[in-house]
């Protein structure tokens, strides 16, 4: 006989699996109920047999209705399952192909950023950069301008350029490390490039009004150290007449950055000296290629050689040559309207702090009759 407690299991569970308007019509089985008094008929035990094969076979014929629809399901649900596999799998296909795609797409813009870096269209590049999320590449980009098979001074420029374009300040700051680590790398550091990257990273370090330290780590770590190296060489440029070509050029093509350094180029000690060329370093004001720079020059020459050098030792054999040069450059100096003849003066009248009952017209003479 089947256990009963089997059964009302089985036929709770065949009720929660089968749709609420499928479910198992069988009603609670009344058979084998033994009466209250205990007493039972004759045909009891017949009548239970029976009721018991009859609910059985009931079952058994509810059981295989519901092995017949699962068969049903599955199959229909086999063919809905491949073919969403399938969609699947193309799916994932696709997305491998996309990001392959993307990834060639954004190697493709930054190839194109680098080439209008190289070029100098700032427009294009930053256009570029923000496209391709470049944002993340910043070493990459560094990388690239600097392998590039031609790369020129001017290929720096135009990074250095780019940099400054760039909207947010961190992500400045964040290029400048990287490029300060290249130009050490490369000894660039210090001369024409160097200058350039002194006065911007001075953009970032300090607020608006050049004094106050707005990025304390910035102006230590990339400004000052690339500050001082910069103004040694170009020291070097003044004194000995060393790379003065570069020097040359700032004045020409970025008279912002000469006119910062200016004053800290020609702040000379008795250190500085070490090397000197008295020759080289008169030469250097008329090569100025600013009419101010030139005056500039000539001033801060004569304040050299008055302060560290004494008139029968040493100027008395320089300064008549620094008067002649002067004179010859003169005409230069007025071709530009800003100079008039006063501060042209007022440089003259320097030449009589080279040695008492001297002074630009004897000097002049004494240059001549030599």
């Amino acid at each position: 006989m089947l256990n009963f407690g089997f059964l009302s299991l089985l036929l709770i569970t065949l009720h929660v699996v089968v749709s609420s308007n499928e479910q198992l019509n069988l009603e609670p089985s009344r058979y084998c109920a033994v009466p209250e008094n205990g007493t039972v008929a004759p045909e009891f035990k017949d009548t239970c047999r029976q009721e018991t094969n009859t609910d059985r076979q009931r079952l058994v014929k509810e059981i295989d209705n519901i092995h017949q629809k699962l068969n049903t399901l599955m199959a229909t649900t086999i063919p809905l399952n491949s073919a969403f596999q399938a969609v699947i799998n193309k799916a994932s296909n696709l997305e491998t192909s996309l990001e392959s795609t993307l990834k060639q797409i954004k190697k493709m813009r930054q190839s194109v950023m680098i080439a209008a870096i190289g070029a100098g269209r700032i427009a294009e590049a930053i256009a570029q950069y923000l496209k391709s999320g470049s944002w993340q590449d910043k070493a990459t980009i560094i990388e690239r301008i600097y392998s590039h098979p031609s790369k020129s001074r001017r290929h720096i420029v135009n990074l250095l350029q780019f940099i400054r374009a760039l909207p947010i300040r961190t992500e400045r700051v964040e290029f400048y490390y990287l490029l300060k680590d290249a130009l050490i790398k490369k000894n660039e550091h210090e001369g024409y490039l160097g200058a350039l990257f002194v006065y911007d990273v001075h953009q970032v370090a300090f607020e608006h009004d050049g004094e106050t330290v707005l990025d304390a780590k910035a102006e230590r770590e990339l400004w000052s150290v690339m500050l001082n190296a910069t103004v040694a060489y170009f020291k070097r440029a003044f004194l000995v007449g060393n790379n003065r070509e570069e020097l040359i050029a700032l004045d020409r093509y970025h008279f912002s950055v000469f006119n910062m350094l200016f004053f800290k180029i020609t702040k000379i000690t008795t250190e500085d000296l070490r090397k000197f060329d008295a020759a080289r370093m008169i030469e250097l004001p008329c090569l100025m290629y600013d009419s101010y720079s030139k005056i500039l020059f000539y001033r801060k020459t004569i304040q050299v050689l008055t302060k560290h050098f004494k008139w029968a030792d040493h100027n008395h054999l320089v300064a008549p040559k620094l008067a002649g040069l002067f004179n010859s450059c003169m005409p230069e100096i007025r071709k530009d309207d800003k100079h008039d003849a006063v501060l042209l003066q007022q440089t003259k009248q320097l030449f009589m702090t080279f040695k008492d009952g001297e002074n630009f017209e004897s000097l002049l003479k004494k240059n001549v009759d030599k």
